[in-house]
């Protein structure tokens, strides 16, 4: 299995039944199969859909997403599959932190 790392900001990640097809601006780039992936991790500012993260957590395939640099450097976020053991749906109920700083830091 394969990381899939992805580092250009612009980028828009669609899916395409089995694949992430990716684009820059309104050019598609490439596809790449999701039966080849076991993590994608994502700097900078990429867009992708719902529907495509719910394809990877289908096929059990866990994203990063990672801050830039600078201030939003500490921003990260880790999207598993369902396969994740010891998950519950009871788990989405965290705190919400409303002021947009890191934790302890004006949150």
């Amino acid at each position: 299995m394969t990381t899939l790392y992805l580092d250009r900001s612009g980028l828009d990640l669609r899916d395409d039944q089995q694949t992430i097809a990716v684009y820059e601006g309104d050019e598609r780039r490439q596809t790449i199969p999701i039966a080849l992936l076991e993590r994608v991790v994502i700097r900078g500012n990429v867009t992708l859909t719902t529907g495509l993260l719910g394809r990877l957590a289908e096929a059990g395939v866990a994203v990063a997403l990672l801050g830039v640099a600078g201030w939003s450097a500490w921003r990260r976020s880790w999207v598993a599959g369902i396969t994740m053991p010891g998950f519950a749906w009871r788990n989405i109920n965290a705190p919400v932190i409303r002021s947009g700083a890191p934790p302890g830091r004006g949150g």
